[in-house]
């Protein structure tokens, strides 16, 4: 096409414009926000868990991406299977709980807790 009769939107237009699409787009900042401070929690969390703070910053970091990515595969089945909505809500309850029970670790020798609770996490993001 040559461009001639095309409307160009530009992105602060579509934002300005468009209100379904500036709640989603508001909604997704707001959720990676959340994702952030929760991600600088656990590191902070890792630091103090552990005596190697750069070790244990590594290891959350490889813990998040393998829980993210095993059950990848599987994730498809289910939703497939099952109602998406209900996954959702049930991975997000769980992932609640698990979140919850970052408060009953209290220092290095509740590192296996700690982690565990990483990978439970994340693999419920994953869902």
């Amino acid at each position: 096409m040559d461009g001639v009769g095309e409307d160009r939107v530009g992105y602060f237009e579509l934002l300005r414009t468009n209100r379904t699409y500036r709640g989603l787009f508001a909604a997704n900042v707001l959720s990676q926000v959340g994702t952030w401070f929760g991600t600088i929690a656990l590191f902070i969390l890792a630091a103090e868990v552990s005596g190697l703070p750069e070790l244990a910053v590594g290891i959350v970091l490889v813990l998040r991406m393998f829980a993210m990515a095993v059950p990848q595969p599987f994730t498809g089945m289910l939703a497939d299977r099952y109602s998406r909505k209900w996954l959702m809500v049930i991975a997000e309850v769980l992932a609640g709980g698990v979140v919850l029970l970052y408060l009953l670790v209290d220092g290095p020798e509740d590192w296996a807790l700690y982690y565990g609770c990483i990978v439970a996490q994340m693999a419920l993001h994953a869902l």
